[in-house]
């Protein structure tokens, strides 16, 4: 049974949702820390808030010329670091896309990766903006100082 005063946020939560499904754009963005073994540590901004989801969508990156993780708008054009103006940047988007068939999913991890593909399980953190779905990998990642894949990222922070 609904009362009188959780119309509103029903009616909300159902336009959302209508919108949600016909334009598959997530509002909630993430705040990351990337750390590493070597003592590295910084943040990055995945996605966008809900004031600014069709203008901007923020992806970790990181940085060959001031060895620094990243966030930088992938929406845009230039994809230059927000710190030096370099555009020696690597993204830390997964190079493999999900798997979408139950019976690939028994197969071992490096018959997947032949095949340039990973399971749901093995993914961390997903953004979907610019039509296709952005994500980060479980596991380890580029340290931009010690440089050896030993960076992890873990959520620190949500907003919308």
């Amino acid at each position: 049974m609904i009362l009188s005063f959780q119309i509103p946020l029903v009616k909300e939560f159902i336009n959302s949702y209508v919108v949600f499904k016909r334009k598959r754009v997530f509002e909630m963005g993430q705040v990351l820390d990337a750390v590493c073994q070597c003592g590295y540590q910084s943040s990055v901004v995945m996605g966008a808030g809900r004031s600014n989801f069709r203008e901007v969508c923020k992806f970790p990156h990181h940085c060959m010329n001031c060895h620094e993780a990243i966030s930088i708008d992938i929406f845009k054009e230039a994809r230059l670091c927000p710190k030096c103006n370099s555009s020696d940047v690597h993204s830390y988007e997964a190079k493999t896309k999900r798997v979408r068939y139950k019976l690939l999913e028994k197969l071992n991890d490096s018959a997947l990766q032949k095949l340039g593909m990973h399971r749901r399980d093995d993914e961390h953190h997903s953004w979907y903006g610019n039509s296709k779905n952005h994500t980060i990998l479980r596991g380890k990642h580029f340290c931009p100082k010690c440089e050896k894949n030993s960076l992890s990222f873990i959520t620190s922070m949500m907003f919308d």
